[in-house]
């Protein structure tokens, strides 16, 4: 009875960890997503000074969240999106709006396509 109650037990943990990371991934690719959009809206508004600590600040929140990125996602779409990111900071270094728009919206392409190919369904499970 034990040995039941135990396998139960850690079948519950298992599941609740996939579900607590599912959330947590969600909610970087959600914060991470309406920081991009907020970078858009700058490059917009024609505002630089504004733009570029909207990139610093989304910079410095992918830094934080990267590890965790790369534990849980296909190392190749994380490479992918790091050189979206270095390429955005080397287009703020340059202030170009052009290119910082088209790599912003490349990054919010790839984070969004993150996000859909994560929901969980039978293709991932199994």
């Amino acid at each position: 009875m034990k040995k039941i109650i135990i396998g139960i037990c850690s079948l519950l943990l298992a599941v609740l960890l996939g579900c607590l990371n599912f959330w947590n991934l969600q909610n970087i690719c959600k914060k991470s997503i309406d920081q991009g959009e907020r970078i858009l809206a700058s490059i917009e508004e024609g505002d630089f000074e504004k733009t570029n600590r909207e990139i610093y600040d989304f910079l410095q929140f992918y830094d934080k969240k990267q590890v965790y990125l790369g534990v849980y996602l296909n190392h190749s779409e994380i490479e992918d999106i790091d050189i979206l990111f270095y390429e955005l900071e080397a287009n703020k270094n340059a202030e170009n709006p052009e290119a910082l728009l088209e790599s912003t919206e490349e990054i919010i392409y790839r984070l969004k396509h993150v996000k859909k190919s994560e929901i969980p369904n039978f293709k991932n499970i199994f």
